[in-house]
């Protein structure tokens, strides 16, 4: 057999083995070993990118000693050749690497006896990963027809690089999944997150924040990868955040360069951090975004269809786990709130228990209780918490007393504060934060107790499962003010019965006096 088509034979029979192996380091190995043995080479070398795509580091090498490729850092400013081939995407050939003053460890090259090099870049269709180096102990090795062949080995070797890094994204979400399902520690969970994110995609850095609905803040919950002299700056005002403010709506944000982009926060602490892209991913749970993750890198990057449904089924997990804590924190409030009331008889009590009690499990701006009286088929003002007597006061006035289906004893939700609502109700609403509201009917076997009416600082929509939420913690508010009426009923009885006997029993004594 000629050895032109036994050169074809086994770079098809590489190829195909590259291709369909499972295992990162095999990969690596492979192209560098069998590339030797192909070509004759006196050996290979492959360089991939650092997260800060700065510098080369090794990933394998086959055919020249630990002394060489250890010989010192590869910095893409430093290493024209390394340059033309990252940064370019050319294929750089070296007819004699002992005379060329492109070398950046000339040394070290004659040391090892190396007279020709082929660099060539690592490419995928949206990124050059790295480089694949050939060396050859004698000048003039490499002519077009074997440059050609051995860019054929190059492609495929991305390819098949691309490919592992695709599958190990796919263990890492079965990873993140398990850490999901098997802890309520939300911090644990989150944080875990973001480090496997970071050093799976290798970017500089990921970030998790979540949206605290009564500041009407984005606050830091997971981080990892940046300094603590970037992260001082925050928690931040949603208002000052269009960022977020899309990404909470759904959309996934792409930022190639931070600090030319006018929607990003503090571009020069970006810039002095090293962060030049950016990718926004929204945390959805319980049926509405409640966060963002954030992954950063310090070279610009453009992320492939596959990375960015990676990063939101990743965003998915962490929602996930967003949700498993904010369902264990209401049922576990409404436990709280339900064993509270059942140990106290005192209206006062039990009244502040609701409102307090709401407020922190859903984490609101405020909340108050209307009562109802069937007697003269008005509400009444009963207790308040998060928000003015003023307000509240409106509320009633000219809001609860007017809707007919609150008098009906049907929810109702103002997801955005209409403008339907008097004057100086809206104007005190938002003027003290308030702008979505929720009412929910407090009743006792269908029949009406009041009314639970809850503020929220931002507005938003409610889904059925937290009304569902909001009506069982109605309802106990309902059993809870019934059995203390009851109880006032029957001590106001019992003392009316008491101070009847006494006035019988001092009355019959003086009668006995006569």
């Amino acid at each position: 057999m000629k050895k032109k088509e036994s050169h074809n034979l086994n770079l098809c029979d590489i190829c195909l083995k590259i291709t369909s192996a499972d295992r990162y380091d095999e990969v690596m190995q492979e192209i560098v070993k069998r590339a030797s043995e192909i070509f004759g080479l006196k050996g290979a070398l492959i360089r991939l990118l650092d997260k800060k795509g700065t510098t080369l580091e090794v990933a394998s090498y086959f055919g020249v000693s630990d002394d060489y490729v250890k010989k010192g850092p590869i910095e893409l400013d430093k290493s024209q050749v390394d340059s033309e081939t990252v940064l370019e995407g050319k294929i750089v050939v070296i007819k004699d690497a002992q005379k060329d003053k492109r070398i950046q460890y000339p040394e070290k090259v004659k040391k090892e006896g190396i007279r020709s090099i082929l660099s060539l870049p690592l490419k995928t269709a949206n990124h050059t990963l790295g480089v694949l180096r050939c060396y050859a102990d004698n000048p003039n090795k490499f002519d077009s027809e074997e440059v050609g062949k051995i860019e054929v080995l190059a492609e495929q070797a991305g390819v098949a690089i691309e490919n592992l890094r695709a599958l190990e994204r796919n263990k890492r979400i079965l990873e993140i999944s398990r850490i999901v399902n098997s802890s309520l520690d939300l911090s644990q969970v989150l944080s875990s997150t973001v480090k496997l994110v970071a050093e799976t995609m290798n970017v500089k850095a990921c970030t998790i924040r979540l949206l605290d609905e009564r500041r009407h803040q984005m606050v830091l919950k997971a981080v990892w990868g940046l300094t603590d002299e970037f992260l001082k700056n925050g928690p931040y005002e949603l208002d000052t955040l269009p960022i977020d403010q899309l990404v909470l709506k759904g959309e996934i944000v792409y930022i190639p360069q931070v600090t030319k982009d006018a929607r990003f926060k503090l571009p020069e602490a970006a810039e002095r951090e090293g962060i030049i892209s950016a990718l926004c991913v929204p945390l959805k749970a319980i049926d509405r975004n409640v966060g963002t993750m954030r992954i950063y890198t310090a070279y610009e990057y453009k992320f492939t269809v596959d990375e960015q449904n990676f990063l939101k089924t990743v965003a998915d997990q962490a929602a996930i786990a967003v949700n498993n804590a904010i369902l264990y924190e209401r049922v576990h409030t409404l436990y709280l709130v339900s064993t509270s009331l059942s140990k106290s008889l005192d209206m006062h009590k039990v009244f502040r228990t609701i409102v307090e009690g709401a407020t922190n499990a859903l984490n609101a701006q405020g909340c108050s209780l209307f009562l109802w009286d069937p007697e003269t088929r008005e509400f009444t003002s009963g207790e308040f918490f998060g928000v003015s007597r003023d307000l509240v006061k409106l509320m009633k006035e000219h809001y609860i007393d007017r809707s007919r289906e609150i008098l009906c004893g049907e929810p109702v939700i103002d997801s955005h504060i209409s403008l339907e609502l008097h004057h100086k109700t809206h104007k005190t609403g938002l003027k003290e934060g308030v702008n979505s509201i929720m009412n929910i009917p407090m009743k006792v076997k269908e029949h009406l107790t009041g009314i639970m009416q809850i503020y929220f600082a931002i507005e938003r929509e409610f889904p059925s499962s937290e009304i569902e939420f909001f009506t069982a913690m109605a309802n106990e508010a309902a059993v809870a003010i019934e059995n203390a009426k009851l109880y006032e009923h029957l001590n106001r009885k019992y003392n009316n019965l008491v101070e009847d006997i006494f006035l019988w029993y001092d009355g019959t004594s003086r009668g006995m006096d006569y």
